[in-house]
């Protein structure tokens, strides 16, 4: 299993990358310090699932931040990439994903998705917008830029 080069992540993203480390930490000691419980009546269930919610925050933003993370070693990897902190911009904001420069000037732009089909093999309705919406917001950054040009 690979792990993270701490070296190559700014202050902000080892920060983020704590983050969800920490929250995986206690979340685990809830599971082990906190048997199943054996009464499934409706307030001890909801009681247990609210601890676990209340532990795991926003676990899309931090699987987001690791997608981005994972973008940016790949872009790293693959283009001369100026230095770019993908911790900046918080997970859900709204506008790109990615929007960066190589070392010769040249856009990079990307939208991540961490989007699991709702069927088998196909989108939902609303996976579909979303996705839609992403690839507009793509194409009207790539006329703004052809335009710039």
């Amino acid at each position: 299993m690979e792990t993270l080069d701490h070296a190559t992540l700014t202050s902000r993203e080892q920060a983020a990358v704590q983050r969800i480390l920490d929250r995986i930490t206690e979340l685990a000691q809830f599971l082990e310090q906190s048997p199943m419980p054996a009464d499934p009546a409706p307030e001890v269930l909801y009681e247990f699932l609210a601890r676990m919610k209340q532990i795991q925050g926003n676990t899309d933003n931090g699987a987001s931040l690791v997608a981005c993370l994972l973008a940016k070693r790949y872009l790293n990897a693959h283009l001369d990439m100026e230095p770019f902190d993908v911790a900046l911009k918080p997970q859900g904001a709204p506008g790109l994903d990615i929007d960066e420069r190589t070392l010769t000037g040249k856009r990079v732009v990307g939208e991540i998705k961490t989007t699991v089909p709702y069927g088998a093999r196909d989108l939902g309705a609303a996976q579909q917008y979303s996705f839609e919406k992403d690839f507009q917001k793509l194409g009207d950054t790539f006329t703004a830029d052809s335009h710039d040009a």
